[in-house]
């Protein structure tokens, strides 16, 4: 939902006409849409450099549509690293949200290292043994 901006950011919510202050929740830098939340904001974009290094995955993170359309071609392919790069962003994506959704509803959220480890965590829980150790490696 994510790549597809179906999710409710907040320069969606006022375009329906819901009050709500348009301000990224996380950084608090910019108006939060898709782009922004999930790839230009501060905390995402330090996520993603964690994600990408740790997972040995190359690094397209930026523009949104280059990356929706970088994720279409590795979610048909059949490689190791393509398998891992989908579940890196689909977890990163959802850590992401999770983050946000912490801070507008609890007011905090969690640090950098944590949601990364639990990214790279969720990731290697869901691979194949070769690929938990291609990634772990």
């Amino acid at each position: 939902m994510a790549l597809q901006n179906k999710l409710a950011t907040t320069d969606r919510l006022s375009k329906w006409n819901i009050p709500c202050d348009q301000t990224c929740s996380l950084c608090g830098n910019a108006d939060e849409t898709s782009q922004h939340l999930f790839f230009e904001c501060v905390y995402a974009a330090d996520i993603w450099a964690q994600v990408c290094q740790k997972s040995h995955t190359p690094s397209t993170i930026g523009d949104f549509a280059r990356q929706k359309r970088v994720a279409i071609t590795k979610a048909h392919g059949r490689s190791r690293s393509a398998r891992i790069y989908i579940k890196c962003i689909t977890e990163t994506l959802y850590a992401v949200w999770k983050q946000r959704n912490n801070k507008i509803f609890t007011g905090s959220c969690v640090p950098v290292q944590q949601v990364v480890k639990d990214v790279l965590f969720n990731v290697a829980c869901s691979c194949s043994d070769q690929d938990r150790m291609y990634l772990l490696r």
